[in-house]
Parts: structure tokens; sequence; C-alpha cells
């Protein structure tokens, strides 16, 4: 892990520099940066454009004053922005509105001033409904000032991941699988079926147990997908 300095920007939106160059970064290869957010105590996860097809990539420039249409500005937005300053001279933007992220990968013109974005309009087929889903979500920013809900929808995985979770903070932390199936699915549950010949139950958090595991050893990134 590699921690960046960060400092705080205008209108309390944050800057992160980081030393060392994408491409020495153990995170970015295992598809992900993190840094700590020392204004909110909460952490900012970078995905790398290379890996996340999530990540819209813009170009930026400076805006002209014979420009028609009104900037992209950083600062002006209704949200949470963090920035990252990556060895290679890109900017990588997090966006923040409620519990939903944003993430653009920003080449050309520094961001700490207004710009005119432009984006690619041909994609390969395999990242066209991500990147059309990343433009819905930039525009929706900037027009309506949110990151609405109807375009994060939940996963239908959630409830099983959230367990799995659970499951895996219980592990690291060296509870016995007991201990995990009590906090899970509580006491008087697993008294009674805890012994059961069959073993479900135990086959039950061995498996979410394993999952986890798995998932924080690189199985997350076929999320990414």
């Amino acid at each position: 892990m590699i921690w960046p300095r960060h400092w705080s920007g205008p209108n309390g939106w944050n800057i992160g520099h980081c030393s060392t160059s994408l491409r020495r970064a153990s995170t970015w290869r295992a598809g992900a940066f993190c840094f700590a957010d020392s204004v909110a105590r909460d952490p900012a996860v970078f995905w790398c454009p290379r890996r996340c097809p999530y990540v819209l990539p813009v170009v930026a420039e400076k805006v002209s004053s014979s420009s028609p249409a009104p900037p992209f500005d950083l600062a002006a937005l209704p949200c949470r922005a963090t920035v990252l300053l990556s060895g290679d001279g890109r900017q990588h933007v997090l966006l923040r509105h409620a519990d939903r992220h944003l993430q653009l990968a920003v080449s050309g013109a520094k961001v700490i001033q207004p710009l005119r974005l432009h984006i690619d309009a041909i994609w390969p087929a395999g990242q066209l409904k991500h990147r059309l889903w990343a433009l819905e979500c930039l525009n929706s920013l900037r027009a309506r000032g949110r990151l609405p809900k109807t375009l994060f929808p939940p996963d239908a995985r959630g409830r099983r991941l959230r367990v799995i979770l659970q499951a895996l903070d219980g592990s690291l932390a060296g509870a016995s699988q007991r201990e995990i199936a009590e906090a899970l699915i509580g006491e008087l549950r697993v008294q009674a079926d805890w012994k059961d010949p069959r073993d479900h139950l135990r086959d039950r958090i061995r498996r979410a147990i394993r999952r986890g595991h798995s998932l924080m050893n690189g199985g997350y990134e076929n999320f990414l997908a």
C-alpha cells in the first residue's frame, strides 16, 4: 500500500499527490489504489482505468473566451471531489454524492480551473455500456447536481456479499466458525443446528469464510468485468 500526500483544496475538495508512478504502485497492479482522506477519515478508492471500464477517460482543455457552452468547473459541483495526481501526469478525479461514486481519468489541462471536457465518441464494444453509464452519470451531476439512484441499482448479490464480508471480518479478527455463525444468524439458531450431522450450517459458514478470503486476495477483480 502506498499512501500519497494530500491536502485540502478550494471549497473543501481534496487533492492527493502520489509521489510514486502508477507502474510502480502494487495496488494499481491489483486493480485499485486507495488512500485515506484525513478530513473525513474514510478511504478514497481509485480504480485503474485499464482494469475498470466504469472509469471515464476524458481530455481537458482550458476554456476559451469565445466558447458558448458553460465550462466544467470541479469546484462548483455540489458533491465531494477527490483528485489523485499520478506519476504519469494523469489526474484521477473521484466524484462522490451520497454513497455513490463516479471516477474520471483526466488528461490535459489541470482540473483546478474551469475546463472544457472532450470524450471519445467511439469505444470498444465491450466497454460501450460502461462508458455510456459513466457519461450519463457525469451529465446528471453537471445538470442536476446529483448522482441519481436509478443509475446505481442494487446488486442482486448484495445480501450474500454482506454475509461474506461479515464472515471475512470475523475470520481476520480470529473468531471461531461458531462465533461467526452466532454473529451472522443468532445464538438460538446455532444452538439448534450447529451439531446437526449433515453439517449444513457449518458448511455455509466455511464457504462464506473461504469466499471472503478469495475475494480479498484478488477475486474482487472479477466484479470489474
